[in-house]
Formats: structure tokens, C-alpha cells, sequence
């Protein structure tokens, strides 16, 4: 806060917020992150966002955040935006957002039922109950893939060597 600067180019004041919000995540002040990314229309802030909601387990706000993050029906899928879709899945069904899981398999299930996740986007999104453990493990399993522990490699790799630490 006390480095704060008037007239600052909109990259580095982007920087800025994105690095504050993320502060604010890692000491559990979710809704300070949330103030600073919701009115951010920035993908990098998109995806920290949801990470937020997915860390504060308000699991429909992460839903939609998370699937906000997805490209078009149609699109090309890189294997972290279908972690992604499985973990829009995972938290609309721990929601109960039975409306929000519906829409989510119906704009991807046809393209990501060809892929590695296509059969837990599957079981997520459709109408089956899915137990406890099977949700316990996928979540387990998608927590070694925040966004946010990238977001912060990418900062510290970033300033490695500028004299401050992440």
C-alpha cells in the first residue's frame, strides 16, 4: 500500500491488484480478493477469482467463476482448462446447482467426452448420484492444480532477484 502510485500504466496497476488479491487469499481475507477481482474483466483475474471462491468453499460463486474461465463450445481444450471444467463440475455439485451442472454438460460434454476427463466430466455433470468418496478424491486430486500456486510461481519467477520475496 505504501508504494502506491498515481498515473501508473494499466499493466503494472493490473499487476498491482492481481498481487494484492492473491495477498489477500493467502491470509484468508476472501472478500478483500473479491472486492479487488470482481470488477476485473481480465483472464488472469478470472481465473484467480475462482480460485478465491474454490479457497473460501462458496462452491456456486466458484462454479460460475470457473466456467467463466472455459473457452467457447467448440474450442480447443488445453489439459488446465479441463482440470477446470472438472472442477466447475465439482464445485457446482457440491453447491447443488443441479441448473448450473446441467448447462455446464450441455455447452462441453459432446467435446470432452473424447478426452482423459471426459468420463469424471461425465459422472460429474449428469444425473447420477455421485458419492462422497468419489467427490472426496477428485477434489483431492484437483487441489495439486490451483491456479493460484501457478499465478504465484509465475510472480516469483517474475521477481526472482528484484531483493523482495514471495
Amino acid at each position: 500500500n505504501t508504494t502506491r502510485e498515481i498515473g501508473l500504466p494499466d499493466e503494472l496497476r493490473l499487476e498491482r491488484r492481481l498481487l494484492e488479491a492473491a495477498a489477500h487469499m493467502e491470509l484468508k481475507r476472501y472478500g478483500h480478493a473479491i472486492e479487488l477481482l470482481q470488477p476485473l474483466d481480465d483472464p488472469r483475474a478470472k481465473e484467480l477469482l475462482a480460485e478465491v471462491h474454490w479457497r473460501a468453499r462458496t462452491w456456486g460463486a466458484a462454479g460460475r467463476a470457473l466456467q467463466s474461465t472455459l473457452p467457447e463450445p467448440g474450442g480447443a481444450f488445453s489439459s488446465n482448462q479441463l482440470r477446470t471444467a472438472v472442477r466447475s463440475a465439482v464445485a457446482y455439485r457440491l453447491d447443488g446447482d443441479y441448473d448450473g451442472l446441467a448447462n455446464l454438460r450441455t455447452k462441453y460434454l459432446t467435446q470432452l467426452k473424447q478426452t482423459d476427463e471426459g468420463d469424471t466430466f461425465d459422472l460429474l455433470t449428469g444425473t447420477t448420484e455421485v458419492s462422497a468418496s468419489r467427490l472426496t478424491d477428485t477434489v483431492r486430486r484437483l487441489a495439486d492444480t490451483t491456479t493460484a500456486n501457478a499465478f504465484l510461481a509465475s510472480l516469483k519467477q517474475k521477481f526472482d532477484g528484484a531483493g523482495g520475496s514471495l
